[in-house]
């Protein structure tokens, strides 16, 4: 049951990695048309929290 529930969760994190990759390819081509700072910082922030959430769950998953 638990090695479902981590599995569920890894599958999240990969779906949530995906959209904000493509996100952030979308923000890279609009920013060529119109630079904002802010807008890459905000994509790359969100992406570091994805991958330390599935940094996190790997780890749990090899615990076991």
């Amino acid at each position: 049951m638990l090695m479902f529930a981590v599995h569920e969760t890894l599958k999240t994190a990969c779906r949530m990695i995906t959209t904000e990759r493509e996100r952030l390819k979308r923000a890279i081509e609009q920013d060529s048309l119109v630079p904002s700072h802010s807008s890459g910082a905000a994509y790359v922030q969100s992406l570091k929290q994805a991958l330390a959430e599935v940094s996190s769950l790997s780890h749990t998953l090899a615990v076991m």
